[in-house]
């Protein structure tokens, strides 16, 4: 398994793939970003563009995650090379695992660069701002990962039943064009897109200065209760462990054709 997992990131080095669909995660979030920065007519905080972009800027995040673990999982089937590490000796467990780990862990730590990169980037520029909590900020941050490792593990089970790593990076456009119709609409955790709009939509209250200048001011709460938490980590270990084990039971029996 070690071996297939080397062999892997060695593929994921030597092939412009990956950078180049990274690069153009990263370029479509800052637009996404500070195309909201620029849009508000009044002093705006990162903080503040934050919490109002963050379920868009995580369903834009994720689309790199699906479609890396579309290149990882079913790069071989287009070429019939599938085959070549089964006939090498290696068990069907060992193969399915060693491409899963290798999906959720790059998948993961990529979206989450891509999410936090604006964030970094806009205060460093504008400042984070006093109207969002960072440290609850960070803990949906945190949470959001879980939400995407699980989507990651609903699409390997996909990529091995269709056999075809475009299906699988179709699917990443399609959850970006869910997600603006699912916004604002559904917060429910047995969706990974809804549950994104669980951890990124905020609540918000809005009141003006009363000296000379008008001055609107916008105060975010960021607090999670002990539920949504708890419903949040239960759904993605609980259905993204289901998947991964679905999508193995599929895998060790399926013929190959």
């Amino acid at each position: 398994m070690n071996n297939i997992i080397k062999a892997q990131l060695y593929q994921i080095r030597k092939t412009k793939f990956t950078p180049l669909v990274f690069v153009a995660m990263a370029v479509l979030n800052l637009t996404v970003f500070f195309g909201e920065l620029n849009y508000r007519n009044y002093e705006v905080s990162a903080g503040e563009c934050f919490a109002g972009m963050a379920s868009t800027m995580l369903s834009t995040a994720v689309i790199f995650a699906i479609i890396f673990t579309g290149y990882v999982c079913g790069g071989d089937f287009t070429d019939k090379t599938s085959n070549y590490e089964l006939m090498s000796g290696h068990t069907r467990r060992q193969v399915y695992f060693a491409h899963a780990v290798v999906s959720i862990v790059v998948g993961t730590a990529g979206t989450a660069i891509l999410l936090i990169l604006p964030v970094i980037v806009g205060s460093a520029a504008f400042g984070w701002g006093t109207e969002i909590d960072a440290g609850n900020a960070l803990l949906r941050y945190g949470l959001s990962m879980l939400v995407v490792m699980r989507m990651i593990c609903e699409f390997v089970f996909l990529t091995y039943v269709v056999k075809n790593p475009y299906v699988t990076m179709a699917g990443g456009y399609i959850i970006f064009l869910c997600s603006q119709v699912l916004t604002n609409k559904s917060s429910s955790v047995f969706l990974g897109i809804t549950c994104f709009n669980k951890l990124g939509n905020f609540e918000s209250w809005f009141t003006y200065t009363l000296d000379n200048t008008v001055d609107l001011i916008e105060v975010y709460d960021a607090v999670l209760s002990a539920g949504d938490i708890a419903s949040v980590v239960v759904s993605s270990i609980g259905i993204g462990g289901l998947f991964l084990w679905l999508g193995y039971k599929f895998f060790a029996k399926d013929d190959m054709n």
